[in-house]
């Protein structure tokens, strides 16, 4: 497919690749890769669930995902060391009430860092 063209995969319609860069001749390998990105970061993907699927597609430490149908969020993969369940990592809301269900569930140790404000609440 040209420049310029929309394309289709899997019944969805993309916007058009981007011409390859002079010298680029990996470029076919550049999309693949990105696609395969993309595809991974998807909601029908969970991969909230998957703290070395969320260390893979991390950039510059911080890991993006489509949470729910057409929400995408981020948080620093450096989080994931203090979390309770991979669930906590699907959106914001999810975060708290696990965080918070942990606590008052005596599940959550007394070192975490987030005792102190959650004893506030």
């Amino acid at each position: 497919m040209g420049p310029g063209r929309i394309w289709a995969r899997g019944g969805q319609a993309r916007l058009a690749l981007p011409v390859a860069p002079a010298g680029r001749a990996d470029w076919a390998d550049a999309v693949k890769a990105a696609e395969t990105w993309c595809d991974a970061i998807r909601v029908g993907k969970e991969l909230w669930e998957s703290g070395s699927g969320a260390h893979d597609r991390a950039v510059d430490g911080r890991v993006y995902h489509e949470a729910y149908g057409g929400v995408w969020v981020s948080y620093d993969l450096a989080a994931r060391t203090k979390g309770i369940t991979g669930y906590q990592f699907r959106a914001p809301g999810e975060w708290f009430s696990e965080l918070y269900a942990a606590f008052h569930s005596k599940k959550l140790k007394p070192s975490h860092p987030a005792v102190a404000w959650l004893q506030t609440v």
